[in-house]
């Protein structure tokens, strides 16, 4: 196995973190990059000064998620407007 304690414990709770990002976000491969990049938050995080490295690790994984949501909302949103509307007198169109 290894000897790294942050490691074992981002492993062990890994299965519950992937379960929120799923949930959260219907996709297994964005949840697979939301847990790539809590896991470098966690490798970073002093961890002298949490309480909970579960209580820490959801609430970095739900933030990453509703920051992806928010981004993944600015894009349809820019596509949006960059789709071109339907001239009121085009004779393809059904819109009189």
């Amino acid at each position: 196995m290894t000897d790294d304690p942050a490691l074992a414990q981002f492993t062990q709770l890994r299965p519950r973190l992937f379960g929120v990002a799923y949930r959260m976000l219907a996709s297994r491969s964005e949840a697979d990059d939301v847990l790539q990049d809590a896991w470098l938050r966690w490798h970073a995080q002093d961890k002298s000064v949490l309480h909970s490295a579960e209580a820490w690790l959801v609430t970095v994984v739900t933030r990453l998620c509703i920051d992806r949501l928010r981004q993944l909302q600015q894009l349809l949103q820019r596509l949006r407007q960059l789709r071109p509307t339907p001239s009121r007198h085009c004779p393809r169109c059904s819109v009189t």
